[in-house]
C-alpha cells in the first residue's frame, strides 16, 4: 500500500489511517472564544480587599448541542491570613467536576518570607 498526504498538517498516513472527515460549521452565532472579567469589592473597615476571576470560554460540540463552555478560569484573592493567590482551574463538560491544575502563593505582607512566589501544580478536584 502506498503512502497518502492527508490534509491535516501534511502528514503522511497509511490509507487505512486516513481521517474521515467531520463537517464543521462557521455558521454559528456563538463566538469561537470569549472572555469575562469579574472584580469582586469586600471591602470592610479595616481592608480593601479585591476578587478577581477571569473566565475563558470557546464554542463546543457536545451530544449533537453547540455550546459555549468555561474551559479555563483565573480566580485571584487574598486569603484571611493575607496570602494572595492565584488559582488556574480548567473545565470540560464530559468530567463530573473541575479541575484545580495550579496554584500560586504569595506573602508580600511577611517580611521574613523567603519565598517569592509559591507555585504549586498539584492538580486538585473542585467540588
Amino acid at each position: 500500500m502506498g503512502q497518502e498526504t492527508s490534509k491535516y498538517a501534511g502528514i503522511r498516513l497509511a490509507p487505512d489511517m486516513m481521517r474521515s472527515e467531520v463537517p464543521y460549521a462557521r455558521s454559528s452565532s456563538l463566538p469561537m472564544f470569549s472572555a469575562r472579567c469579574e472584580v469582586r469589592d469586600t471591602s470592610s473597615s479595616s481592608k480593601n480587599v479585591q476578587n478577581l476571576r477571569l473566565s475563558i470560554s470557546q464554542r463546543l460540540r457536545t451530544r449533537d448541542v453547540e455550546q459555549s463552555w468555561d474551559t479555563v478560569i483565573v480566580q485571584c484573592g487574598e486569603e484571611s491570613d493575607g496570602t494572595l493567590t492565584v488559582k488556574v482551574i480548567i473545565s470540560n463538560p464530559d468530567w463530573d467536576e473541575p479541575l484545580q491544575i495550579a496554584n500560586l502563593r504569595s506573602r508580600p505582607s511577611d517580611l521574613n518570607s523567603l519565598t517569592a512566589l509559591g507555585c504549586n501544580l498539584d492538580h486538585k478536584s473542585i467540588a
